[in-house]
């Protein structure tokens, strides 16, 4: 788009702007079969509500559905799905049309990834005292050798408003998640009620 202008700045003039299509991009790395993937479109001088049509693909000819929009403010946000039995290791991809701007273009090509499934998960003890080492396992389907994973562990509160309390790294090993954790108790002990203080009032100790 040519930005220079040569004309005389003391009188009034009209000129012609011109539509462009800036980028259509994936908004994530990967697509993960059977789930939704977030997309963008970034245009300029565009007007608001002008149609835009997407058009998912995939280089093995799989079609992933098909999206009429409008854009606003130079943008359009939206999702595909991802069809649960796309081929693993396909790349997928979009089509961009603007019909009333005469624009068209592609978006940037993700791979596709089996959906991940986590079962088994199971700490290695009923009970823990503070200091206690735990080893939490699951077994991970769908990820790759030495995936990056993260665990959250929460305090689980009746209410629902669980408190974390650890974060701890790991990876994917043989189809496999293991990682050790030391139980600490984050609160003071001190002003946890006993049962006998708690049955004054109706009321029975829970365990964290």
């Amino acid at each position: 788009m040519n930005t220079k202008f040569t004309k005389a700045t003391d009188t009034q003039h009209q000129i012609k702007l011109e539509s462009s299509l800036i980028s259509a991009m994936w908004r994530t790395g990967a697509a993960i079969a059977g789930e939704k993937v977030s997309f963008e479109v970034l245009t300029a001088f565009v007007g608001n509500g002008a149609d835009i049509k997407i058009t998912g693909k995939s280089d093995k000819g799989k079609k992933l559905g098909k999206i009429k929009g409008e854009i606003k403010n130079n943008k359009y946000i939206g999702e595909l799905e991802i069809p649960a039995d796309t081929q693993l290791g396909d790349f997928v991809y979009f089509e961009v049309d603007l019909p009333q701007n005469g624009l068209n273009g592609q978006s940037n090509k993700i791979q596709v990834y089996p959906p991940i499934e986590i079962t088994n998960m199971k700490w290695s003890a009923k009970e823990a005292r503070e200091g206690d080492l735990l080893t939490l396992s699951a077994d991970i389907k769908g990820a790759e050798e030495g995936t990056d994973l993260m665990v959250l562990i929460y305090e689980y509160d009746k209410d629902a408003i669980h408190d974390r309390i650890a974060q701890l790294p790991t990876t994917v090993k043989s189809k496999k998640m293991e990682i050790s954790w030391e139980y600490q108790y984050i609160d003071r002990t001190g002003d946890i009620p006993t049962d006998g203080e708690m049955k004054k009032y109706n009321k029975n100790y829970a365990h964290p």
